[in-house]
């Protein structure tokens, strides 16, 4: 079940349209959209008879694994469709008004539009009554992980998105032309006998985290059947975004379908950061020691991945070799590119020889030609310290690599790099060496290579300051720096000195900001500090319009095969079955050119 309550602070937050505005400054205007989806959901709507809408259910609605039964709506029981409430009053199935007719739609052709007519159990369709739609309450008593209170409902997670996007139409398909009423959604609690119902703002939350699913679709195609025209949220679920967000604020997550919220700004990059964690070029085969394998499933759902994206720059970790890039991102879409710490065939070692690579891709459609593309050696130094099994060694970290582009007509500097783990809110000045029993800390040599790889990273970074070069720096910096104290200040050691407004007023943003509620939500042993990250110098603001950086889910987060399982070989540990796609998830950043 979705965190309730507080799935609005998680999922949307307050913020400025910046992302929604062009280089000049011009703000998205959502009228004319409004007007040209209202449009659409007219076109072809033909007004059935209020008697004939049960039959029209029943086929729309129709269980295709039980002849002559339909899916109840709250409850997703399977119901005979003679088992009408006339002839059981309790427990016989009626028709549900999602925008309720005490609100605005007695008349016709809202009373019997099929979009927001759903079948229902009668007591639990008396129980929701002409409610608004909102989180929290008592538990209904019938229909399962279903709650109310005296202003609102709240359906089950499965039902959620369905019926966010069923009040949308609602709200847009009637506009206060041809005699019809103006329906009006609003982020409020509103009382019934008027034409508005709520609440806004938490039904485009449930829009994001329950996306339209093939049902839903079918729904769509049956109800076109029936009343001839078609739900455009259903169609294109971002219309969503793009039409409500002055209302709600932007959204902090989106699925991967999600594009047309980033489209609105003229002449844009499309950046992101995505750690892929072992990603090897062999089926059944895993790229080092521990690293788990990936059937053809994993490796197509990770293709699925790119094509949604569609980046313009993609900055990559964990990358085996350019076979192994080449199976996710088309070498016919994008120029790949490794860093020169890889060495041809060996990904052909043994897996305890084997190592993993930054890498960066470029969309041809963009860049017809390779940018510039260079290593940045200096940040692949030596990690002094043991390896897991006790063993003392000296191990290279991960090289960055650097690629430059033009921004309101200057040089801007991107940086792809992955940083050393195991520090990631620990100490760094000092180090600590031991606690108060005299045990040593094993992490004291990860965060010294960690701080020693800052020291380069803040040295680079001033030096193309004092070039007049503006800088971006994205990717796996395995450091919680978005660490606060109480009172809501910087505390992480990392992101203070490297944001420390020195020399000459240099000064950093970056995101996603608060706790990551995106990347295996339901995964108990997961991590909910955000260790990837979008950093820009605030000259790159003064260049271009840039976007909040948003995590993407990659999907699939619910799939058993992607469940952690306890590990057969060693008692009391567990497998992470998660790895088969990746424990990261994408970052995205959008800039205005």
């Amino acid at each position: 079940m979705f965190p309730r309550l507080a799935l609005l602070t998680v999922f949307y937050v307050s913020t400025s349209l910046a992302f929604l505005s062009d280089a000049s400054g011009q703000t998205f205007d959502s009228s004319a959209l409004r007007a040209d989806i209202h449009d659409r959901l007219r076109s072809g709507h033909v007004d059935i008879p209020y008697i004939q809408t049960d039959e029209a259910m029943a086929r729309i609605h129709a269980d295709e694994t039980t002849t002559g039964s339909l899916v109840l709506f709250y409850t997703r029981r399977s119901q005979d469709i003679d088992d009408w409430v006339n002839s059981n009053p309790q427990d016989g199935w009626n028709r549900e008004h999602l925008w309720p007719q005490s609100r605005g739609t007695r008349g016709r052709p809202m009373k019997s539009d099929l979009f927001h007519l759903m079948p229902t159990d009668a007591s639990v369709n008396q129980n929701r009554g002409n409610l608004n739609f909102d989180e929290g309450g008592d538990p209904e008593g019938e229909a399962a992980d279903t709650f109310l209170d005296g202003d609102s409902f709240e359906p089950a997670d499965e039902v959620k998105g369905d019926v966010a996007r069923a009040l949308f139409y609602m709200d847009v398909r009637y506009e206060g032309t041809n005699g019809e009423p103006d329906l009006k959604l609003l982020d409020e609690m509103t009382t019934s006998g008027d034409v508005t119902i709520g609440s806004l703002c938490t039904l485009l939350a449930w829009h994001t985290v329950d996306p339209v699913d093939d049902a839903e679709r079918k729904r769509n195609d049956d109800t076109e059947v029936e009343q001839g025209n078609r739900n455009a949220f259903i169609d294109e679920p971002e219309l969503a975004e793009l039409l409500y967000v002055a209302e709600c604020g932007a959204p902090a997550v989106l699925t991967l379908a999600d594009r047309t919220a980033f489209s609105t700004l003229e002449d844009t990059l499309r950046i992101g950061t995505w750690n892929i964690a072992n990603l090897h070029h062999e089926t059944g085969v895993g790229l080092r020691g521990s690293a788990l394998p990936r059937d053809d499933e994993d490796y197509a759902r990770l293709a699925e991945v790119v094509v949604s994206m569609d980046l313009d720059i993609a900055a990559l970790q964990e990358i085996g070799s350019p076979t192994a890039l080449a199976r996710v991102f088309p070498p016919e879409d994008y120029h790949l590119v490794l860093s020169d710490r890889y060495v041809a065939g060996a990904e052909n070692a043994p897996a305890e020889d084997r190592d993993i690579y930054t890498a960066m891709a470029f969309a041809k459609d963009r860049f017809p030609e390779l940018p510039p593309v260079s290593t940045f050696e200096a940040l692949g130094i030596g990690h002094v310290g043991f390896d897991r099994d006790g063993t003392p060694s000296i191990r290279p970290t991960r090289a960055g690599m650097i690629t430059e582009i033009q921004l309101g007509g200057e040089s801007v500097k991107i940086l792809n790099v992955h940083l050393k783990s195991s520090c990631h809110r620990f100490a760094l000045f000092p180090i600590q060496d031991q606690n108060a029993s005299g045990e040593p800390y094993r992490s004291r040599f990860d965060c010294r290579t960690l701080g020693a790889q800052l020291n380069i990273l803040e040295s680079w970074l001033e030096q193309q300051a004092a070039q007049g070069t503006a800088t971006i720096v994205l990717g796996d910096f395995n450091r919680d720096m978005n660490a606060e104290t109480e009172e809501g200040e910087p505390l992480d050691a990392f992101w203070r000195a490297l944001n420390d407004g020195t020399p000459n007023a240099l000064e950093f943003e970056k995101g996603p900001l608060g706790i990551d509620e995106v990347c295996w939500p339901d995964h108990g042993d997961r991590f909910e500090d955000h260790i990837d990250f979008v950093v820009w110098d605030t000259r790159v603001s003064d260049l271009a319009s840039v976007s909040a950086p948003v995590k993407l889910t990659m999907g699939h987060e619910n799939d058993p095969k992607y469940a952690t399982i306890p590990d057969p070989e060693n008692p009391g540990r567990t497998i992470r079955q998660r790895q088969k796609l990746s424990d990261h998830c994408p970052v995205v950043i959008e800039i205005g050119n």
